[in-house]
């Protein structure tokens, strides 16, 4: 029996306690109380129970319990120090699985982020810029005022060539006959269309709206001239042949075409551009603000439906 278990079984037996009436106060089982008594700590569940065993025991018999352990600390077993370290090590892996968590969320949400932005940048593209068409030039379309002739060629009378059998391209004036004996020269033939800027431009309908109608009469060559003071996308069509002689994007330019053919000409910010037929300036306001497109006409007489310019 150790020199501990002697002080408590000795105090227990001063207040007239059996081991019973200590396992009723302390809830401790009689074999651990009585191996405490014989010093016997094997029987004991582990050392931390022995402390917490042996203290309740001496609170239980009216004995100071901390001064108790202190003195006869030599005999009661020590607290393991290893198991110390081991609650250490969780919280840390478990903070680390944590983080690694929340690592893998937030590149998730930084990629999701990225490619929100790519999306609304296209979106903002394409919004400001719907009726922008890819800006393709067509070399082999363009036609300058160089390609076509200048001074309209009007062919005086009695300069036609040998073998002119009267068959001139359009808008050409026929040759006069010369004058014979017996002919007073007083008379020439009646072209059978108008020279090259001489149609008279009808409007159609309202040409304040969007897309403005006109028709051009009589038929024959008219002259087209796009005057760009700034910046805009302009598409130019021969609508016969559904050629486009312009469709890009002009900037401070001039463009002059010469055709007898219906023309469609539209404007990507009408207010940048001026259009003239014949010399006569086209209406390029209206709803639309800013896109403006016409359908210009041949005919032979213009219609009785017009619009007021």
């Amino acid at each position: 029996m150790s020199e501990l278990g002697v002080l408590l079984k000795e105090a227990r037996q001063k207040k007239g306690y059996t081991l019973d009436d200590v396992q009723e106060m302390t809830k401790i089982r009689v074999r651990y109380l009585e191996a405490i008594e014989a010093g016997d700590y094997n029987v004991l569940p582990g050392s931390f129970y022995a402390r917490a065993f042996i203290k309740n025991y001496a609170e239980a018999v009216g004995l100071d319990a901390d001064e108790l352990l202190q003195q006869h600390q030599n005999e009661v077993p020590a607290l393991p120090t290893e198991p110390a370290a081991e609650p250490m090590m969780k919280p840390r892996r478990a903070s680390a699985r944590a983080s690694d968590r929340w690592s893998k969320w937030g590149f998730g949400l930084l990629l999701w982020c990225f490619l929100a932005l790519i999306a609304v940048i296209v979106y903002m593209f394409v919004i400001n810029n719907p009726n922008d068409p890819p800006r393709v030039v067509d070399e082999t379309n363009l036609t300058d005022a160089t390609d076509t002739p200048t001074d309209n060629e009007e062919q005086p009378g009695g300069t036609d060539a040998p073998g002119n059998d009267g068959g001139e391209t359009e808008g050409e004036q026929p040759p006069v006959t010369d004058p014979t004996p017996g002919n007073d020269g007083n008379e020439e033939e009646e072209p059978e269309q108008p020279t090259s800027g001489e149609g008279t431009l009808t409007p159609v309908g309202d040409i304040t709206s969007r897309t403005a109608n006109y028709e051009i009469s009589p038929i024959g060559i008219n002259t087209y001239e796009i005057i760009v003071d700034g910046e805009s996308w302009v598409e130019f069509r021969n609508e016969k042949t559904e050629e486009r002689l312009v469709f890009e994007t002009l900037s401070n330019t001039t463009r002059t075409f010469e055709l007898s053919e219906p023309v469609y000409i539209r404007l990507g910010f009408a207010p940048s551009v001026e259009i003239k037929v014949n010399g006569e300036v086209l209406y390029n306001g209206g709803e639309a603000g800013t896109d403006k497109r016409y359908f210009i006409t041949p005919v032979d007489s213009p219609s009785t439906n017009e619009g007021a310019q």
